[in-house]
């Protein structure tokens, strides 16, 4: 009867797995680091971005659209809190209403209470003018008396063209 031969059981390498597992957990701490300092940065971004926000806010107006054909051939801007008058050009990508909702074939109204963000930077012409403008959201119409109430302070305020 012929005997089998016996598997031979090679010892194991003990080196190479400690190895292999200290690699595993190098690489693991790395791509650790990696992904904290991902997440650094892009909490750092969302904070820069809301500080943009809060400044755009805090510099936004408010004022009113007032189409002026008895002494000016242009449209005009009467700000709310100061109540200076001024021109802008509108932004070419378009109104957005109060939702946030763009609509690239708006246009502004005689009454419309708009918010407008930009640089704030304004000529020192008469009527000042406000380059500048970034983006313009659409609040709401004025009452026929508010809107008025404009009108009349364009009258006063501005002179007529010759």
């Amino acid at each position: 009867m012929k005997q089998e031969p016996k598997e031979i059981k090679e010892p194991r390498d003990w080196r190479f797995i400690i190895g292999l597992a200290i690699m595993i957990i190098v690489l693991g701490a790395m791509a650790g680091n990696f992904w904290g300092l991902v997440a650094k940065q892009a909490e750092i971004e969302r904070e820069k971005e809301e500080q943009q926000a809060q400044i755009a806010e805090e510099n936004a107006l408010e004022a009113i659209y007032v189409v002026s054909d008895t002494f000016w051939d242009m449209d005009l801007f009467v700000d709310l809190e100061t109540e200076g008058i001024f021109t802008a050009s509108m932004p070419t990508d378009g109104i957005y209403n109060r939702k946030g909702v763009l609509n690239r074939q708006d246009i502004l109204e005689d009454g419309d209470v708009v918010k407008i963000y930009g640089d704030g930077i304004m000529t020192r012409s008469e009527p000042a003018q406000y380059p500048g403008i970034e983006k313009v959201i659409r609040i709401r119409r004025a009452s026929l008396e508010e809107a008025q109430k404009y009108k009349d302070l364009i009258e006063e305020t501005m002179h007529p063209l010759d």
